[in-house]
């Protein structure tokens, strides 16, 4: 028997390690990881681009030593870094600066023009014709990553600055979970759509659908009570709606399920 309710202590143990710099220089060498991997699968790419098919020169080596070096350290580096952005932030699929996504392409494209430029392949040969499209392509597609993901981080701090107004000025109701996904067997957190019924100040009947993520021991029951954040000027708006657990009174406890 224990006085101290072990879930708020799980989740002030949680809380205590968010944004510890060891996840934070994990991260740095995780992503390093994702970018050379796929730098030296980009330049692999193109060593073969620059080999004639006619002729009967041996191959040089790197290209092979490609598969060897770039595949592993990619889908190790991913997965890494994946786990470690969720101790860093508390949060799946949530990176505090870049996504494996623009690592990703950012180390192919330089793996790439380093490969157009004839660094890994046979000796006296370079890519020739269409070639170049693949590191260009590659940069583009980094770029846009970059700028997508820059854009993302922007609207999230303008959703907590919302956030913090409406616990302000708005209303913490009871709502019922009418409909989540199942949580699979093997799985410790669900990514979904939770949909909830809760009536507003003028006693009209509402539902809303949103997008959120759960940990399997947070993960609520279709029937179960949830307590929902809105503004009673706009009860309609679900840019200003939040879902979380039944006890939920903080910024911290609404932006818990939020994506």
């Amino acid at each position: 028997m224990s006085t101290t309710d072990p879930v708020a202590e799980r989740r002030r143990r949680e809380a205590a390690k968010l944004g510890a710099p060891r996840y934070a220089v994990a991260l740095v060498i995780s992503g390093a990881v994702i970018a050379l991997g796929a730098g030296v699968l980009a330049a692999m790419l193109l060593g073969f681009g620059a080999m004639d098919e006619f002729t009967e020169a041996a191959p040089f080596p790197w290209p092979g030593l490609g598969m060897v070096i770039g595949l592993p350290a990619l889908i190790l580096g991913f997965l890494a870094h994946t786990g470690f952005a969720r101790k860093y932030t508390g949060r799946p699929l949530d990176y505090p600066l870049v996504g494996p996504l623009t690592l990703m392409l950012g180390g192919g494209a330089t793996g790439g023009w380093i490969g157009w430029a004839g660094w890994f392949a046979p000796a006296g040969s370079r890519p020739g014709g269409l070639w170049w499209l693949v590191p260009a392509g590659l940069t583009v597609l980094a770029a846009l990553s970059l700028a997508s993901g820059a854009g993302s981080r922007i609207r999230k701090r303008a959703g907590r600055r919302t956030l913090a107004e409406v616990l302000v000025s708005g209303r913490i109701t009871a709502g019922e979970a009418t409909a989540i996904p199942d949580i699979s067997p093997e799985s410790n957190a669900l990514l979904g759509e939770i949909v909830v019924r809760f009536v507003d100040d003028a006693g009209t009947e509402r539902w809303v659908q949103r997008l959120g993520q759960w940990k399997r021991p947070e993960l609520p029951k279709t029937g179960d009570t949830v307590a929902v954040l809105f503004d009673p000027a706009a009860p309609g708006d679900t840019n200003r709606i939040w879902i979380g657990p039944a006890d939920a009174r903080t910024a911290e406890d609404f932006s818990r399920w939020s994506l």
